[in-house]
């Protein structure tokens, strides 16, 4: 499996992902992808960072960084029943 993020700025990393992609394992491709890219593209800290509402996204340790890091970007809710609103799968698309 295959982690990915894009703005309208710039592709993120391709991240490979060994097995099962749980909190921790996700905890640590956002604290250190996500957050240097955001970090990099987003210097004036105005980027937007959306996920869906996995289990292991919304745990209370992921939710926790993200409020530790609440200054740096802001995190976008993701609304209950949105299978429209998933960039990724259209990106996906355009690359196949």
């Amino acid at each position: 499996m295959v982690w990915v993020m894009f703005s309208c700025h710039a592709l993120g990393p391709l991240i490979p992902v060994e097995g099962t992609l749980n909190s921790c394992a996700y905890l640590s491709i956002v604290a250190y992808q996500v957050h240097p890219y955001m970090a990099t593209v987003y210097l004036a800290n105005d980027g937007v960072f959306q996920q869906d509402n996995v289990t292991f996204r919304v745990s209370k340790i992921v939710h926790a960084w993200f409020e530790e890091h609440d200054e740096e970007f802001q995190l976008l809710p993701w609304p209950p029943n949105s299978p429209d609103l998933n960039p990724c799968e259209n990106l996906w698309e355009h690359l196949d």
